[in-house]
């Protein structure tokens, strides 16, 4: 994996954090911010990392990988977010990025984007406890009505869950 920055924090690695880092390393995934420390590991009832910086709300998000705008909307609670299709090693992979504080400007459903390109700054909008980027990742192609296990958000939010439940993440 090429991290975009070697100041990327974390104080421990837990079991769970090591699986979600080697699966990476095999897909080169890149960190979405150039600062940072995850402060919550994926479980059932939250099938995502969070991740705070110490920059705050000026912390630039970034694509995991390089990929495809699939999404850009306000949750029912307020949240802003951003969803990224990836064919990495021809799978479908949809990362979602939420609680964004600002879009980047420029951005649109359609819109290839690159691990250098921003999608918004770092947010505590919808329900959020503070500021933080909410990640998830999943072999899935969102809002792709050929893709049952993730062709709107109940399902991908479902199959998040499935994954988790499952060792799989």
């Amino acid at each position: 994996v090429i991290w975009k920055s070697v100041e990327f924090q974390r104080t421990s690695y837990s079991r769970e954090e090591r699986k979600i880092q080697e699966r990476a390393m095999k897909l080169n995934w890149h960190l979405p911010t150039e600062m940072g420390r995850v402060t919550q590991n994926p479980s059932y009832s939250h099938p995502a990392l969070d991740i705070t910086s110490p920059r705050g709300s000026n912390e630039i998000v970034f694509p995991v990988a390089n990929g495809v705008i699939s999404g850009i909307y306000r949750d029912n609670a307020g949240a802003l977010i951003v969803t990224v299709l990836h064919r990495v090693n021809d799978e479908a992979y949809t990362s979602l990025y939420a609680h964004l504080s600002r879009y980047a400007d420029g951005l649109y459903v359609g819109k290839p984007v690159t691990i250098h390109d921003s999608l918004g700054w770092m947010g505590s909008t919808g329900h959020a406890t503070g500021v933080h980027l909410h990640l998830s990742v999943v072999d899935c192609a969102l809002f792709d009505l050929n893709d049952y296990n993730c062709f709107d958000l109940n399902h991908f939010f479902y199959y998040i869950r499935a994954r988790v439940e499952n060792g799989h993440w």
